[in-house]
Parts: C-alpha cells; sequence; structure tokens
C-alpha cells in the first residue's frame, strides 16, 4: 500500500476554516539578532501587572536575576526584549496597588492582591540564521495549574514542562502558552481563531466560579472564599488558587514508581461555570458557542467527577529523588529542527482542538462532499483520529532529540499511561511502503536503531486499546523522515520532514 502525504495545507484547506500558529516571525536582518516573548497576562486581562521573565536551568532551579521585566498595557498585553537568550524561562506576572482585572463576571475593573501572581513556562527557541523573532508567551490561570504540576514534579526542567503543558491541551483542547487568550466581552477581529476565544471563555469561567460560593468540598478553597468575604479581588484569587491546584503529584516512593498526576476534588464547579459564562451574553461577545454537550465539557465533566485526591504509598522509605537527566546540546541544525517541529505541532493541535468541538458537518463534510456521501465514514475517523497523530507528533520528536543526543539508549519511546501507541527509531532507508506480512510493522525491512549515528527515520503507531498476547494489529501509523536533507555524515545536519506520512 502506498504511502499518503497528510500536508498542513491540504488539512487546512479541507479540514478547517482556520490555522492557528504560536510564533510570529520579524523577518527583519538585524546585526545582534534576539529573541522577544509577546502575549496577554489574563484571568480577565490583568492591567498595569508586572511580568518578570527569569532563565531556568537544565535541572529546573530558577535565576534570580531577572532576564527582562515590563508592564502590562490596558488590554494585558506585554513584550520583553530577552536579547540572544535561548532556553528555558518562567514568566512571571505580579500585582502592584496599581494593577486591575477585567473581571468579566462583573464587567467591572477589579483590584487584585499585592501577593496576587501566575506563572507560564516555556522554551525560547534559538535564533537561526540571524533573523529576530517574537514568540508568543501567555500567562494566565491554566498556565499556573502547569507551571504547579512541573514544579510538584520535581522542578521546572524541560521534561516536566513538556508533560504538564500537554496534560493541560489535552484537558483544555489547545495550548495554555502558545496560544493567547482573547478579552471574552470584547467582539474578536475577524482573524481570531477558535482557540483563542474558547481560551476568553475558559478565563471568564474562572470569573464565574468567583462570583458565587464554591461547590466543591476542599476545606482550603472554601476557607479562602469565607475568608475573601465580600471583597472581588480576593475572590477572584481564591477562584484561580483553586483551578491552579487542581491537579495533585504525589512523589515517588521506594521502589513504587509515582502515579501519574491527577487532578482532585478542586475541580468541582468550573464546567458549570464555563457554561453559564459562554451563555451569557455580556460576558461572551466571541460568538462562539459552548454548552454542556460540547465535546470538551463532557470530558472535563467526566474528570470532575471521578476526581479524588491522590494518596501517597504508606509503609515504604522514600527513594532518593533521582539525578537528572544528561541535558541534550543541540547543535544549531537541531535547534532549527526542533523549532520547525514545534510550529507543526501546533498546527496540528489547533486541527486537533477545532476536529474535536466542531460538528461533523462544518469544514469536513463541506471539504469532502465533492468526493461523495461515501467518504463519510473517512471524514469521521480522520476526526477521531487527530488527537493520537498530535501526541505521536510529539513523542516522535522527543524520542528523536533524545535519543541522537545520548540522552536515552533505548530507541523506543517509553509508555505513557491511558495512551496505546508509541513510537521507534529506525535505522536504513526512509520507507517508501508499508505493509508486508500480515501485522508485521511498517515494512518487512524496518530495523530499530543501534546507535545514534545510524538513527534515520521514526516510526509511530496508535490503536484503539489493549490488544490480545501476540497480535499486532495498527490503527494509525506516522512516519517521520528525520535525515531529509542531510548533507554532511558528521553530526545531524539534518532538516526535520514538515509533512509526516500517514498510512
Amino acid at each position: 500500500m502506498k504511502l499518503r502525504s497528510l500536508a498542513s495545507a491540504l488539512v487546512c484547506a479541507h479540514l478547517l476554516t482556520a490555522c492557528g500558529g504560536s510564533e510570529e516571525t520579524d523577518a527583519t536582518q538585524a546585526a545582534a539578532a534576539g529573541t522577544s516573548l509577546s502575549g496577554v497576562a489574563s484571568k480577565g486581562p490583568l492591567k498595569k501587572a508586572v511580568v518578570t521573565a527569569y532563565a531556568i536551568d537544565a535541572s529546573g532551579v530558577v535565576s534570580g536575576t531577572p532576564l527582562s521585566s515590563k508592564v502590562t498595557d490596558e488590554t494585558g498585553a506585554y513584550t520583553l526584549d530577552l536579547g540572544p537568550h535561548a532556553g528555558t524561562v518562567q514568566l512571571v506576572v505580579s500585582a502592584t496597588a496599581d494593577t486591575k482585572t477585567a473581571d468579566e463576571a462583573t464587567g467591572l475593573d477589579v483590584a487584585l492582591p499585592l501577593e496576587f501572581k501566575l506563572h507560564a513556562n516555556t522554551v525560547v527557541i534559538p535564533v537561526v540564521g540571524g533573523i529576530s523573532k517574537i514568540q508568543a508567551a501567555s500567562i494566565t490561570p491554566f498556565t499556573e495549574l502547569a507551571h504547579n504540576i512541573a514544579k510538584d514534579s520535581g522542578g521546572a526542567t524541560t521534561i516536566n514542562i513538556g508533560k504538564a503543558n500537554s496534560m493541560l491541551f489535552d484537558l483544555l483542547g489547545f495550548d495554555p502558552v502558545s496560544t493567547k487568550p482573547l478579552d471574552s466581552t470584547v467582539s474578536p477581529a475577524a482573524n481570531a481563531t477558535d482557540a483563542e476565544k474558547r481560551y476568553a471563555l475558559f478565563n471568564a469561567a474562572v470569573s464565574k466560579l468567583a462570583s458565587s460560593p464554591p461547590t466543591t468540598a476542599d476545606s482550603v478553597t472554601r476557607k479562602c472564599f469565607t475568608d475573601a468575604a465580600d471583597n472581588v479581588g480576593k475572590k477572584i484569587q481564591c477562584a484561580t488558587q483553586q483551578i491552579s491546584t487542581s491537579v495533585t503529584v504525589i512523589p515517588a516512593s521506594g521502589s513504587n514508581a509515582p502515579p501519574p498526576p491527577a487532578f482532585n476534588p478542586k475541580l468541582a464547579g468550573f464546567t458549570a461555570a464555563l457554561v453559564a459564562a459562554a451563555a451569557d451574553p455580556k460576558i461572551n461577545k466571541t460568538g462562539t458557542v459552548i454548552t454542556a454537550e460540547d465535546a470538551t465539557v463532557k470530558d472535563i465533566k467526566k474528570t470532575e467527577d471521578k476526581a479524588v485526591e491522590p494518596q501517597p504509598i504508606v509503609g515504604v522509605t522514600p527513594a532518593p529523588s533521582p539525578s537528572p537527566p544528561p541535558t541534550a546540546v543541540l547543535t544549531p541544525s537541531q535547534q532549527a529542527d526542533v523549532a520547525t517541529a514545534k510550529a507543526f505541532v501546533t498546527r496540528l493541535r489547533s486541527n486537533a482542538a477545532a476536529l474535536k468541538n466542531g460538528p461533523l458537518e462544518t469544514g469536513i463534510t463541506d471539504g469532502v462532499k465533492a468526493f461523495g456521501d461515501s467518504l463519510q465514514n473517512e471524514a469521521a475517523a480522520v476526526t477521531r483520529q487527530t488527537t493520537d497523530v498530535v501526541r505521536l507528533t510529539d513523542m516522535a520528536l522527543r524520542l528523536w532529540v533524545d535519543y541522537t543526543t545520548g540522552a536515552v539508549t533505548n530507541p523506543n519511546s517509553t509508555a505513557v499511561n491511558s495512551f496505546y501507541g508509541g513510537c521507534t527509531v529506525y535505522e536504513g532507508s526512509f520507507p517508501t511502503e508499508i505493509g508486508s506480512a500480515n501485522g508485521a510493522p511498517y515494512t518487512a525491512s524496518a530495523v530499530a536503531a543501534s546507535s545514534s549515528s545510524s538513527a534515520y527515520w521514526v516510526g509511530c503507531s496508535a490503536n484503539l486499546g489493549d490488544l490480545k498476547t501476540g497480535v499486532t494489529q495498527y490503527r494509525q501509523s506516522v512516519f517521520f523522515n528525520m535525515r531529509q536533507g542531510q548533507t554532511s555524515s558528521a553530526g545531524l545536519t539534518s532538516t526535520l520532514a514538515a509533512v509526516p506520512y500517514i498510512a
């Protein structure tokens, strides 16, 4: 069976009404090229708040020396010039005596407590080719949640940050850092994306939570609201803390692997607040409809309903903290690969969220009607499988970088809880056909890589669930030609293929 190329342009043109991105590029050549981080601080726009950037080292330790600092404008927007700095960065937004937030629930600008803070963690991609660039980074209660997950998982390492942001993407349907939330009380621009509009309503839901007594049984949250009395700013802080601490991370104990981070009862009431905010015409001027029947709302409600406070394993001597993994030192070519892959993953994530939340008849069926009603089932299959492609793409990129830089020696990806799929680094030529013996993986000649120098391509697959022992049945396969365009055998001077091949 010949391989079919799924180009991002085809996805945008035929499956979606719009495609979003996470990074804007300034094409102006500069002698001293650098990166600027630009975005909004928002739970409702945070006006005249201070945004400060700090470098994070490879072990997750945050520097005490600021890289840059600015005050947000009346829309919550900021831009920080980081110069030539590259690597992991933590953004912190702090309230001052002049800071106010646009409270969607009341329609008023509300002063916040001086101790109000939000965090966001991101990776600044090195400048390539002497071209300055602007990289998007938002700071919201949901990036604060991702920050807390990473921190409680052992620190703000790139691995922990990636896992935390991925967990939030699975919950929300969009990347909380690279997506720019709009102000839900203002009519959006014509080019605003669906993810930006939905993000605005998720922020507004925090205001809705603050406007009424909490429904969660969590004693800390309930005490916070009681102590806040009639102070709206303090109630907003309580609701923000409620959401941003709604995931519990249990550390490893003894020889037992730690359980995965899990949502706790603090999440209770969020979906009701989200639906209420979306239904209020004074709050929701985005033109986006979110009801209790929304796919993401249903998923979050299920998470709310089954959320329990995870308990640590007792009676076992805690194991010492593991040494941090070796830091991968990337060549400029690899850094460009990562930047390309990040942009591609963001497009796929935008596609997955839109496919998940939009009705089948909008954007998909219109694009395939000309091919006949017989393609309805295939279109529905694409809808179900796009999210898996996103996860496999993330997995492939991380595995490739870790394996080819020596951070890991196993060419197979590690298992991901509740995800029935994985990736393998292969050696040998990139396949042009798929299929050999029934149930055989990929091609008859597919051989797992034996060293970083022999690594050539990555193959990934996902299936519907657990399979019987000895059964190999791939539902979705994705191949990445990681060595396309290689010009030298010295080092990894490759260019990541921007188009995956899907069987």
